[in-house]
């Protein structure tokens, strides 16, 4: 029989349940794409951050596309069921005045469903479903992970992003739009800032080709150009932007990238044969280089020099080339009739961008006293400019103590050990309560200098009697007459909570690196052992784990606490170790390596962590970095 659309039916309160769904979650799906979006919000979020993973874009972004993956299913299926009650009801008398003031529904009833799927709502709807499959499709680890042009498809794709949202507006009523209307200004900031200044050229020093097709780029640093420890920038070549991470320290005068090029990876392996096989040969005149150009032995380095083309093109070439500028430059501008990449690829000159820096988990290492990073085969580029920063950092403190004539020890006391961010919270508090307290019995001084403010502390803590630095200690960290101007009085401890503040660094860095053999542990090695010396040598312990056999007579050592293990690192135990040296602190665990692995430390950072309300106790936060 036939369907009467006056009795209760649930299909278009589901359907239009499932659309509400899809409006708030296609909302927020795009907004953990924003590089800017991403920078700014790291470090950020108080509380929330239990509940939403803003350290982890890419995860924020892959739950809510699941969110929309169901809300789709169910919007679909309530509007079958209602195609199917519609075309199975009885077809009502022709209202053309409007007298019975039926619904949309009631209207179209008795409407053949192929005659429905016609609407413009049905047609943009079936088209949206097309698109949504490509985009889950093509954004699964099989196919942007596989070789070929599995990425290419996962960029393109996603690059129909705008219209998609196009179609989406064609497809929904008003209230899409005021859904969309505030993430649109979003994105629209996310480019603005983009365009301003977050590009630049990307002008290479040097290409060397490291063991296990691994490659180590050096940039010279743009203009403007400032980032810290662990963040991350794009790099354009041919048409395509890949992610990279930056493992050169913020204080150095120069930027580097290591990227793995296996010949699975497409882009990056055509990368590699330009930069450090075919765009050196054909710099030098030889024109008939092709895939079968013989690759270079590992420790291969090529120097590249800056060149300016008309128009503010900024590409490189190689150095030694045989042909004269003039005619490089003649090279590169004439045949107009040729596209710019053909016309630089036949003088050997390459054109590279960069785009960022942008923000990532690992840059959070800062926030924390003791802290474990974990790194798997290239995964531990983050770490090595973390390593080498911290260097940097201890050097530039025990530079600034120095300097001071106080005693570098102070730092290290047990009140020191603790979370840098609970230091300064701690700090505040005590400064206002001494402050209130003086101001009741001293006059406010006129000079606001933080000496002025020491002066201020250090007649508080007469006060109270309270000090946190032995005597001795004291006594031994004061500064002599050239330290100070005569009758000043400061108090060390003070200085060494302001070096802190201004210098963070990590009291403890538990390093752990699982590589394959010892051939991986050749890329990086030279950078750790730099980065492990002198000041940093108190903090680091690196772990070094291989998965396959590797001679003892091939095993390196490093100039601080390192141990070479074999097999997989038993990660309970390890973090009971760590629990037991860092009792009662804030303990951040970062990753930058295999998905598996990451399970396996957020498992046990929940575990081993104490509960919320034990506020003596230990707690772990991890943190996880992938692309």
């Amino acid at each position: 029989g036939t369907h009467l659309l006056g009795e209760a039916s649930y299909a278009y309160p589901v359907a239009k349940g499932g659309g509400y769904m899809l409006d708030l979650n296609l909302a927020m799906v795009i907004l953990p794409t924003l590089k800017s979006l991403q920078t700014s919000l790291h470090g950020k979020g108080g509380l929330a951050r239990e509940w939403i993973p803003l350290d982890d874009p890419i995860k924020f972004h892959r739950t809510i596309a699941w969110m929309v993956c169901g809300a789709t299913f169910i919007h679909i299926f309530g509007h079958v069921w209602s195609l199917v009650e519609i075309s199975s009801s009885a077809k009502l008398q022709e209202d053309t005045l409007n007298v019975y003031g039926y619904s949309e529904r009631e209207s179209a009833a008795g409407t053949p469903i192929a005659e429905q799927l016609l609407s413009v709502k049905m047609t943009t709807g079936i088209l949206l479903t097309i698109l949504f499959f490509l985009l889950f499709m093509t954004a699964h680890a099989w196919c942007r992970r596989r070789g070929g042009s599995g990425f290419s498809a996962f960029q393109r794709v996603h690059a129909w992003w705008p219209w998609i949202y196009l179609v989406l507006l064609i497809h929904g009523n008003q209230r899409t739009w005021v859904w969309l209307f505030f993430p649109a200004i979003y994105v629209l900031v996310d480019r603005l800032s983009q365009l301003r200044g977050q590009q630049f050229p990307g002008v290479l020093l040097s290409a060397r080709l490291l063991p296990k097709d691994v490659i180590h780029l050096t940039f010279e640093p743009p203009e403007g150009f400032t980032y810290e420890a662990g963040q991350y920038i794009l790099l354009f070549w041919n048409g395509e932007w890949h992610p990279f991470t930056l493992t050169s320290a913020p204080e150095e005068n120069v930027i580097t990238v290591h990227i793995r090029s296996a010949s699975s990876l497409d882009w990056c392996h055509a990368l590699r044969r330009t930069l450090i096989t075919e765009g050196p040969a054909r710099a030098k005149g030889d024109q008939d280089v092709g895939a079968k150009t013989p690759e270079p032995e590992p420790g291969t380095i090529v120097k590249y020099e800056r060149v300016e083309l008309p128009g503010g093109i900024t590409c490189c070439r190689p150095q030694g080339a045989s042909a004269s500028r003039a005619a490089y430059k003649k090279s590169v501008t004439t045949s107009l009739d040729q596209s710019l990449h053909d016309r630089l690829e036949a003088a050997g000159a390459v054109l590279l961008k960069i785009s960022g820096p942008f923000g990532a988990p690992a840059q959070r290492v800062w926030e924390f006293g003791p802290i474990v990073v974990v790194g798997a085969g290239i995964g531990v580029t983050p770490f090595v400019s973390i390593m080498r920063s911290a260097q940097l950092r201890a050097q530039q403190r025990a530079s600034m103590l120095g300097a001071a004539k106080v005693n570098v020890n102070i730092v290290k006391e047990k009140n020191f050990r603790k979370n840098w961010e609970e230091n300064k919270r701690m700090a505040r508090q005590q400064t206002a309560a001494v402050e209130s307290e003086s101001r009741a019995t001293i006059p406010a001084p006129a000079a606001t200098s933080w000496l002025s403010l020491a002066k201020l502390r250090k007649r508080g803590k007469k006060k109270a009697a309270a000090s946190s630095v032995p005597e001795e200690d004291y006594e031994s960290s004061r500064p002599s007459s050239s330290g100070a101007a005569p009758g000043e009085d400061w108090n060390p401890e003070m200085l060494a909570e302001l070096v802190q503040d201004v210098i963070p660094l990590p009291t403890k860095i538990h390093f752990y690196w699982i590589v394959r053999s010892q051939v991986e542990l050749d890329w990086f090695y030279d950078l750790l052992a730099a980065a492990v010396e002198g000041s940093a040598s108190d903090i680091a312990e690196v772990n070094f784990f291989t998965t396959q056999d590797v001679g003892t007579e091939d095993l390196k050592a490093l100039p601080c606490k390192s141990k070479h293990h074999f097999g997989r690192p038993n990660w309970p135990s390890i973090f009971k170790a760590v629990k037991e040296e860092h009792p009662g602190e804030h303990v951040g665990v970062f990753l930058c390596g295999n998905p598996a692995i990451g399970e396996e430390l957020a498992t046990q950072s929940r575990q081993q962590s104490d509960p919320p309300d034990n506020r003596e106790g230990t707690r772990f936060s991890f943190f996880k970095e992938h692309f």
